[in-house]
């Protein structure tokens, strides 16, 4: 660029190197402010290392994502509804619901074949039918069949019910790995907050993110009507997991900050709506059949907005 048509090598050396040297000095104070800028990219770069480009730099990405955790948080609430709305929709009565009402029970004492009567669900040779355990589009609605109170597990063991478990959960553990929350490899790039790669934290995170990952499998694997006891103990392993993973998250991001304190109200509210849910007494009152399932759904929801 500094080469002079018509002028000799010389010449432009000349023009180049002037003799007061202000060329000289302007061209070093450019490497230094070039130097200066290498680092602060190269600073970047370490603190982002754990993020591809196109997630880190994309609010569409993150405003599905947050969409993603809106229908997860519905779709756990919602389920009474949407077993309702899907088995009635489809008319699962004497197709994939075929079982003779008299054969089901309900957990809150109430006869299956009066209900069953009264919502009218009749089978092809008018004989009363209803749905027992992983039969339907998802669990029935009209009362817990063969259990004594309904459960979030309970719902969504049968086949389409798995499915959209696994479907909509996805995306929140997705995040989990992505941004930080599940990615040790995030943590350790936080400059104001080092975890080195061989420190106990780091492979805490890590361990305990596997772990969950590998149980929250075998949950969704051993569904609740086949294999009840291995369907609870994966629960409580993967539950313990993540929650593992998530209080060493905390200790990471430090007591005091902002991060750590939604973490802990997060965990606070999941826990505290998980073990009332589990010790409020069964009875045949609404609340007493669904205080499990809404504690369930709560924790769930709890975690997956913490990822």
């Amino acid at each position: 660029r500094f080469h002079t048509s018509g002028k000799s090598q010389e010449e432009n050396n000349e023009i180049f190197y002037a003799e007061d040297g202000e060329s000289a000095d302007v061209e070093s104070v450019d490497v230094e402010s070039a130097s200066v800028e290498d680092a602060a990219k190269q600073g970047v770069v370490a603190e982002n290392r754990a993020f591809p480009e196109s997630v880190r730099y994309s609010t569409r990405f993150h405003t599905f994502q947050f969409l993603m955790l809106g229908l997860n948080v519905a779709f756990f609430f919602g389920l009474p509804l949407w077993a309702r709305l899907a088995n009635d929709w489809y008319g699962v009565w004497g197709t994939l619901c075929n079982t003779s009402a008299d054969m089901l029970t309900c957990g809150s004492g109430e006869s299956y074949a009066a209900l069953a009567e009264r919502l009218g669900r009749y089978g092809p040779d008018g004989t009363l039918v209803g749905c027992n355990c992983e039969q339907g589009m998802l669990g029935d609605y009209a009362c817990a069949v063969g259990t004594y109170r309904f459960c979030l597990s309970y719902y969504i063991s049968t086949a389409p019910g798995t499915g959209i478990m696994a479907a909509l959960t996805a995306w929140p553990i997705l995040s989990s790995w992505l941004h930080g929350v599940g990615s040790a490899r995030a943590t350790c790039g936080m400059p104001h907050r080092p975890v080195h790669p061989t420190s106990v934290a780091f492979r805490t995170l890590r361990v305990s993110q596997v772990l969950f990952q590998f149980f929250y499998g075998l949950f969704l694997i051993n569904t609740f009507c086949v294999f009840p006891l291995v369907h609870t103990g994966m629960t409580v392993i993967f539950i313990a997991a993540e929650s593992v993973h998530f209080l060493v998250l905390a200790l990471v991001f430090g007591i005091w900050t902002k991060k750590t304190a939604l973490i802990s109200v997060l965990a606070v509210i999941g826990g505290i709506s998980t073990a009332v849910g589990m010790l409020w007494p069964v009875s045949p009152s609404w609340l007493g059949q669904h205080a499990f399932f809404l504690g369930e759904a709560m924790g769930l929801a709890c975690m997956f907005a913490t990822s």
